[in-house]
């Protein structure tokens, strides 16, 4: 059986003298393949898949290779028949865009924006933790930052970096959520304290029993308070309330008097009946 040997190198290039595909921004998969027979030739299936994030639209240059779709992993895939000579090797290469990598100002608009949420709290009793969102935002973008120029010249730590960082970005836009959700509650404070009374609201002095509620069309209560027949307050309602309750009591008691003594009445007759209608039947 004729044995494979592929060894795949992701090259992240950089603009050095000599490099015929260097540029910035692009990334060189090498693929470098070998017939392992001293003796004779032979044909090498080459087949690689592409990073996963990879496209065919971020692909700049194939060579001599074949691009295909595997619906099974969804992933891309170059493929090849080379032949060989015994103990010959070649490179194959696919030159694509680095899409591995967060700019700096895609990170720095994170940061503006926490920036911008929490300018809207600093006067709010949620300042300290609005402070602390930004802190936290502008920490995780600096890493993802650094992380970066520290694996600039390793591909399979660049690439690993930055799906590293898509988890870090998805922590980041909680944290932005976090943030709206304070500006939120914050405005919605604020909102109940500038209210100002009118028709159909309630009128909070800090007491309950001062509550107001004003009949639709009444109009705006006096401040001496409130007319009657237009409205009541709270405690005047409640004094209805058990007075109604108190007259239902009343009216029960007397239903279950007055029943009673039908039916006691019934029974009396029923008793003295009863012997008249024995003699009778002697």
């Amino acid at each position: 059986m004729k044995r494979l040997l592929l060894s795949l190198l992701l090259v992240l290039t950089t603009a050095l003298p000599g490099v015929a595909l260097a540029q910035m921004g692009s990334v060189i998969l090498k693929i470098n393949v070998a017939n392992p027979s001293q003796t004779e030739p032979q044909t090498i299936p080459l087949k690689v898949y592409l990073p996963k994030e990879a496209s065919p639209k971020d692909i700049i240059d194939l060579g001599d290779l074949k691009l295909d779709y595997d619906p099974d992993t969804g992933m891309y895939v170059v493929h090849a028949e080379v032949t060989l000579e015994a103990g010959q090797s070649i490179t194959k290469m696919v030159q694509m865009n680095d899409i591995w990598v967060f700019t700096e100002e895609q990170l720095s608009s994170f940061v503006n924006q926490a920036k911008e949420l929490a300018s809207r709290l600093e006067k709010t009793p949620s300042a300290d933790k609005a402070a602390a969102f930004v802190l936290s935002i502008e920490k995780k973008a600096q890493g993802i930052l650094k992380r970066q120029a520290e694996t600039a010249t390793n591909p399979g730590e660049h690439i690993r970096t930055y799906r590293q960082g898509i988890t870090v970005i998805t922590t980041i836009e909680q944290d932005l959520s976090a943030l709206e959700r304070l500006k939120q509650e914050a405005s919605g404070e604020e909102g109940q304290g500038e209210r100002p009374p009118g028709k159909g609201s309630f009128r909070d002095s800090g007491d309950p029993d001062s509550r107001i509620a004003f009949l639709p069309g009444s109009g705006d209560a006096p401040e001496g308070g409130a007319p009657l027949g237009r409205s009541i307050s709270m405690t005047t309602a409640w004094q209805i309330i058990f007075a109604i309750l108190a007259f239902l009591a009343v009216l029960s008691v007397i239903f279950f008097m007055t029943w009673h003594r039908v039916l006691r009445v019934t029974m009396e007759r029923e008793q003295q009946a009863s012997p008249l209608s024995t003699g009778e039947r002697g």
